[in-house]
């Protein structure tokens, strides 16, 4: 599941010593976009407090992506991962009127495409 996708889901996510490796941290990556999805049909099948449990669910994946980003190898994933995090961060904390637009924000999209393409250049 690719954060994209977890995304559209709703709306119709040289280092330190002993750095790891972009294809785990990836592996994280993708553990994350699951659970996001996993939070994000939740809400769908919720009704009331939708937003409340999709804002959740971005928060608690974009915290398991910026743990990601500390403990990976500097390049194009971690990039990638820092870029889409304040993002995540953004709509885990939108009012809930606003959640929709913040979700729609063309930048936040970009985000997490770019983080999408970086784990896809792993592979």
């Amino acid at each position: 599941m690719t954060l994209v996708a977890a995304l559209a889901g709703f709306t119709a996510a040289a280092g330190p010593a002993g750095a790891v490796s972009d294809a785990d941290t990836c592996a994280s990556v993708s553990a994350a976009a699951n659970e996001l999805t996993a939070g994000i049909n939740a809400s769908n099948a919720s009704g009331a407090g939708a937003a409340t449990e999709v804002k959740a669910a971005f928060g608690t994946a974009a915290g398991k992506l910026d743990a990601a980003a500390a403990n990976a190898d500097e390049g194009a994933v971690k990039t990638a991962i820092s870029g889409a995090v304040p993002y995540m961060n953004k709509a885990a904390s939108a009012p809930d009127a606003e959640l929709g637009g913040v979700l729609n924000d063309q930048e936040l999209q970009n985000a997490m495409s770019a983080l999408d393409e970086a784990c896809k250049k792993t592979s």
